[in-house]
């Protein structure tokens, strides 16, 4: 530590401000980063205003801010992926489930009734779907479906 204490003194005293002594600062923490971690951002701390000054200051941090983004836009599509799958299966069983009971009205009473086939394709609960197969292969025909379904 008093080590690179001293040579992040002889490197700040000896030389003038200015780009060059941004880049070797800049230089400096990296290369301690090999040593230890707490190094480099140790020289960060006190020494950013310098480094900023830094082309390769700026490159790290733009590198950082890509890396950031790409890993937002990858999660964001995984997230999106994935709530896209589970939407697509939450509608596909429901579509399942509105096709199942009005073929099963169809098989027992023939042509299903317009309003009995709009207020089937309406709904959006799979349990009251469940309820409406149950009772379309109970009932005794269309018109006491309808009663029931209303």
């Amino acid at each position: 530590m008093e080590l690179f204490d001293e040579a992040e003194r002889a490197l700040t005293d000896s030389m003038p401000a200015g780009p060059d002594r941004a880049d070797l600062l800049t230089g400096m923490a990296l290369l301690s980063g090999l040593v230890s971690k707490e190094l480099p951002q140790r020289l960060l701390s006190r020494r950013r205003d310098i480094m900023m000054e830094s082309v390769a200051y700026e490159m790290i941090k733009k590198e950082g801010y890509d890396e950031g983004m790409q890993q937002g836009i990858q999660q964001g599509l995984q997230q999106g992926l994935q709530q896209g799958m589970q939407q697509g299966l939450q509608e596909g069983m429901l579509t399942e489930g509105r096709e199942m009971v009005l073929e099963a009205l169809a098989e027992r009473f023939g042509p299903v009734p317009r309003d009995i086939e709009e207020a089937v394709i309406t709904m959006e609960s799979r349990r009251q779907l469940k309820e409406l197969l149950r009772l379309a292969l109970r009932v005794q025909n269309i018109d006491e479906f309808r009663k029931l379904l209303t």
